[in-house]
């Protein structure tokens, strides 16, 4: 491990973006676990901090003490100075000059500050641009931070700042950095200026005070987990450059009841909002494109979403989990897919890609998509329409109410898993012959359904 690494706390995301589960049953579970895990490290590790800095002098006044006693060292360049560090005598206000002996004072260093839980505010001037890697992480008492300047952050440079409460970012800045302002657990104000084009992987993951949020319209991009666990989140107003939203970018943010797309947004990655329980209502514009998988998973409140003429590419599970998602809407200008109720439809293939409940027949449904109803609690009674030839994997996953089955004399073929976990299952019911039975595929884990049609003659008991 080199010395950077060493510098670096405990990471508070993923190292690896959410990802699909390696088999098809643990996919139906739709467990989320790269999402999770990331949200539950972040909560773990704000419990340590909390602990770390608890002391009965938290609640005495401070009595400002100004920090003029630091430590430089020249930049690469001999042009400016960096501060590495604070000296002997520390006070608790941070007041950076803009010059030192007649050179400007253009950076903080690596860790220059970490875990310096003698600071409650810092000032910097206009000449510093550059606030490195863990520079001020874990300063557990630094409650307010002026950043005119700055045109870059670090990685985890803010981490576990548990008394900062509010953050006004300057339009010099160009992007958050690595999990920069993670772990804040007491920002309730945040404040983008029109300039910064990107917020980072993990910038603010676990920043439970946060309530709400503006974007500007300069920024492109929120990346993965940006602001995952951030629980009093309730709305979000994004602004008309927002393209995309990365994997897990609001998971878990269980508050978040409003979110409002600008037009330009063209992604929404994989468990972009998944476990946003309060979320009710959506309206995507026409510019989006494309749906990651699990996007809106357990959403349980989401009752109502409206597409635009742009969708193209529609994931895995989407709405998996959204007992309460009654009604899709897609205009007659969208070429790729169609909605009847609360099923969507690509129109190219005929696959249903998703239905809250009954599938409709005479919808030119051909196919039924993978996942495309899986942990659906509420489902007690499937009838598949003549007409469709295949059900995808997992399609009916982990539907523990489905009591009834029945299924066309069309079928072709049933993927693996499409029943998996449906322990519920009583009756089955085939339009074809057995002969015709026979014939279609059937893929492991659906004896729920095989079990139930044309079982075995059992031998009779033999005569005495």
């Amino acid at each position: 491990m080199n010395e950077e690494e060493k510098n670096e706390p405990m990471n508070p995301v993923a190292e690896n973006s959410p990802r699909k589960p390696q088999s098809a049953f643990s996919r139906g579970k739709i467990l989320l676990a790269a999402v999770l895990a990331a949200v539950g490290a972040a909560l773990v590790i704000l419990g340590i901090l909390i602990a770390r800095s608890a002391s009965p002098s938290e609640a005495e006044p401070q009595i400002p003490r100004m920090t003029s006693d630091l430590v430089y060292a020249l930049n690469e360049e001999q042009t400016g100075y960096i501060v590495t560090g604070a000296g002997e005598e520390q006070g608790n206000v941070l007041v950076v000059p803009a010059e030192y002996e007649g050179k400007p004072v253009v950076a903080i260093g690596n860790t220059a500050f970490r875990a310096n839980t003698g600071i409650v505010s810092a000032i910097l001037p206009e000449s510093v641009k550059t606030i490195a890697d863990s520079a001020f992480a874990e300063c557990s008492r630094l409650a307010s931070v002026s950043l005119p300047g700055v045109s870059s952050i670090g990685r985890y440079a803010f981490y576990g700042c548990t008394a900062l409460t509010s953050l006004q970012l300057p339009p010099s800045l160009s992007s958050t950095g690595y999990a920069a302002f993670a772990g804040c657990r007491a920002l309730t104000s945040l404040s983008l200026a029109e300039g910064v084009r990107a917020v980072e992987e993990g910038s603010f993951v676990g920043c439970t005070a946060l309530v709400s949020l503006t974007l500007p319209d300069s920024v492109e991009s929120v990346g993965v987990s940006a602001f995952a666990g951030c629980t009093s989140l309730s709305e979000i107003q994004c602004g008309t450059g927002l393209a995309s939203i990365a994997d897990g970018a609001f998971s878990s943010c269980v508050s978040l009841a409003r979110v409002s797309f600008s037009s330009g947004l063209r992604s929404i990655g994989t468990s972009a909002f998944a476990q946003c329980s309060a979320l009710g209502t959506l309206a995507f514009p026409d510019s989006l494109t494309a749906i990651g998988d699990e996007a809106f998973y357990a959403c349980p409140s989401l009752s109502r979403v409206s597409f635009g003429k742009g969708l193209s590419t529609f994931g895995e599970a989407v709405f998996a989990s959204c007992p309460a998602l009654s009604e899709i809407l897609v205009p007659a200008e969208n070429e790729n897919f169609s909605a009847v109720g609360s099923c969507l439809i690509r129109t190219s293939t005929g696959a249903l890609c998703f239905s809250g409940g009954e599938i409709p027949a005479n919808a030119g449904i051909r196919t039924i998509a993978p996942y495309a109803l899986v942990l659906n609690d509420a489902l007690e009674t499937v009838v598949i329409p003549e007409g469709v030839t295949s059900v995808g994997r997992g399609a009916f996953g982990n539907c523990t109410s489905l009591r009834s089955v029945s299924l066309p004399a069309s079928l072709e073929t049933i993927e693996e898993n499409a029943f998996a976990g449906c322990t519920a299952i009583e009756s089955v019911t085939y339009a074809g012959t057995s002969d015709e039975w026979s014939a279609v595929s059937v893929g492991d884990g659906n004896t729920a359904v095989t079990s139930l049609l044309f079982p075995a003659p059992t031998d009779p008991s033999p005569e005495n």
